[in-house]
């Protein structure tokens, strides 16, 4: 996954589990009997549909229990309550529970041999979502399809629902594997569908809504995902008020952007209410608090509140660590975002320390090969590159590759191929360095566009392996067009530092000092304005520009430079 996506929303995305939530009201006249079952199955369906997680767990338990006892524990009608369950487990990041009741209720009805019973669909809609909990990818999708191959007698009066579910699930899918295209044609077509049987407030579109923000997000086009979130937050709000976790959720999304837009003091508001609302739901210590410690910590980190960052960054592991078996998967994105700190801060020996228990649990819980182990050695891979160890780098990188493409979606295919060219320029081999560079771009510009901003990066790589060689004139070309991609956009003005700083290193080898330094400047100003005066963004620069004002006869200044450096690193 990419970063932001990727690292700051976690590696499980809980949306879907909170739309199957709603799904329990849309369907509580599934046919059954027994007046006792029947109101504790309608209780349990309302509390989680309204987010009293809690209550509607123990409800459903009450629901399973009544139903067994009325009809027998292999009864069809028992499937039901079971569905119910599994989603309340997935509530609680409960897996194992989640997946045993999912399994058993898909059983139940499968046993009575009708491939048109009206209890299917509810019963592969709770085993599909749970295996795309856990990244099981081609499992999950083939329950959706089997889902959409279901004839109308089957669906029931549900039709438009469960058809439009499983293009949720699919386009959820598709975007998380970088099928950007796909995911948007599966989307659409739930989107139609849903305002076509329900309007345009119904609370599932909003589902729809909501990962159509990441595709557009995903493609750099943070403003049209932002008005997209915002959208969807309003048909919550009118669903299901202030309060409910699916708005929590909603918020800690457009948080997310807010702080991408440099809009630090609304994003903070944004993660506050997600903080609020997720503990008021599940209690201040469980699983369901590491995504928005983690975001909340990331913006401390750009704001330069460090302490404020580590303490959020350490409060995520300790529950990802005190609650293992709910919480790996999130513990991953918590030890990264650490590993990452530190390693600004340059304490490299913790930063390698986490990162490697964060492949450590990668590797326990989803096995190698996977996306997951992938990405864990990607990161450590990109860490040994960046702090100048090549050789534990190209072993990292190169474990990264043996996973294979047909393990990985192209987007991830794209991201190792740069991270292998940066390692071939950073060991001289320029000519096949161009090549995969080449390879690259030509990859981002079929999937995103040739003005995305996902190009920014890897324009600017691009750019310093000229620039190493002398060959100043294509190097300047890569760096202008990475600033012209990002001058129009939201948040631009940070690319717009890095290209700036860039071009002053650039200007400096030319022997153009007054260029050189007028550039330096703004974009210290740029980087400072974009992530305020104490981000640790801002050392790195700092130490380039003392190097240069030494080298020009500064000395002065470059010590004055170099202290405040310093200051920012320890603050």
């Amino acid at each position: 996954m990419s970063e932001f996506r990727r690292t700051m929303t976690g590696m499980i995305s809980p949306r879907l589990a909170f739309l199957l939530l709603a799904l329990g009201v849309a369907c509580g006249g599934c046919r059954n009997d027994g007046l006792t079952w029947s109101t504790a199955q309608a209780k349990a369906d309302s509390l989680l549909y309204h987010g009293n997680y809690r209550e509607g767990l123990a409800v459903a338990d009450r629901a399973v229990e009544l139903a067994e006892s009325a009809f027998g524990a292999d009864d069809r009608r028992v499937s039901v309550p079971l569905a119910i369950r599994s989603c309340a487990h997935l509530s609680f990041l409960d897996y194992p529970e989640a997946m045993s009741d999912a399994t058993r209720s898909l059983k139940l009805v499968e046993q009575w041999g009708n491939p048109h019973d009206t209890l299917l669909p509810r019963a592969l809609v709770a085993v599909a979502t749970v295996h795309q909990w856990l990244h099981h990818y081609d499992t999950a999708r083939a329950f959706y399809q089997r889902l959409l191959g279901l004839d109308s007698s089957t669906l029931g009066p549900h039709n438009p629902y469960w058809h439009a579910w499983a293009l949720i699930g699919l386009g959820d899918m598709e975007q998380s594997s970088g099928s950007l295209v796909t995911a948007e044609n599966y989307l659409n077509r739930a989107s139609d569908e849903i305002s076509e049987a329900f309007g345009p407030d119904n609370e599932l579109l909003a589902g729809a809504i909501d990962i159509m923000a990441r595709v557009a997000d995903d493609r750099g086009d943070v403003s049209e995902a932002l008005h997209l979130d915002s959208l969807s937050l309003g048909i919550l709000l009118k669903s299901f008020g202030q309060s409910h976790c699916r708005v929590a959720l909603r918020r800690l999304e457009m948080g997310r952007i807010q702080r991408s837009m440099r809009r630090y003091r609304e994003a903070e508001l944004l993660f506050d209410d997600a903080i609020e609302s997720y503990g008021k739901a599940f209690g201040p210590e469980h699983p369901r608090l590491i995504n928005p410690l983690l975001a909340i910590g990331r913006l401390y980190e750009e704001m330069g509140r460090i302490r404020e960052a580590e303490s959020a960054y350490r409060h995520a592991i300790r529950i990802a660590d005190t609650s293992v078996a709910r919480s790996r998967h999130l513990a991953v994105s918590a030890y990264d975002n650490l590993a990452w700190l530190r390693q600004k801060q340059k304490a490299y020996q913790a930063a390698d320390s986490l990162l490697m228990r964060s492949l450590k649990v990668r590797m326990d819980l989803f096995g190698k090969p996977s996306d997951e182990v992938a990405e864990g050695l990607r990161h450590l891979g990109r860490f040994y590159l960046e702090t100048h160890d090549y050789g534990s780098a190209e072993i990292y990188l190169r474990n990264t590759d043996a996973i294979g493409p047909w393990r990985l979606h192209e987007r991830e295919q794209l991201a190792i191929l740069s991270d292998d060219a940066d390692l071939l320029s950073a060991r001289h081999n320029y000519d096949s360095a161009e090549q995969l560079y080449r390879e690259v771009i030509d990859g981002y510009e079929r999937n995103y566009g040739a003005s995305s901003t996902v190009m920014t990066s890897l324009l600017n790589s691009f750019a310093e392996m000229y620039r190493a060689q002398g060959k100043y004139p294509q190097a300047d070309s890569l760096y202008r067009r990475s600033i012209a991609i990002n001058s129009n956009m939201p948040g631009g003005d940070v690319w717009q530092a890095h290209g700036e700083y860039h071009l002053a290193q650039l200007r400096q080898e030319e022997g153009n000092v007054h260029d050189a330094d007028e550039l330096f400047r703004r974009a210290i100003l740029h980087y400072s304005d974009a992530y305020g005066p104490h981000s640790l963004r801002l050392p790195p620069v700092l130490d380039t520009y003392a190097k240069f004002l030494r080298a020009t006869g500064r000395a002065a200044a470059a010590d004055s430079i170099s202290a405040v450096a310093g200051g920012l690193r320890t603050r």
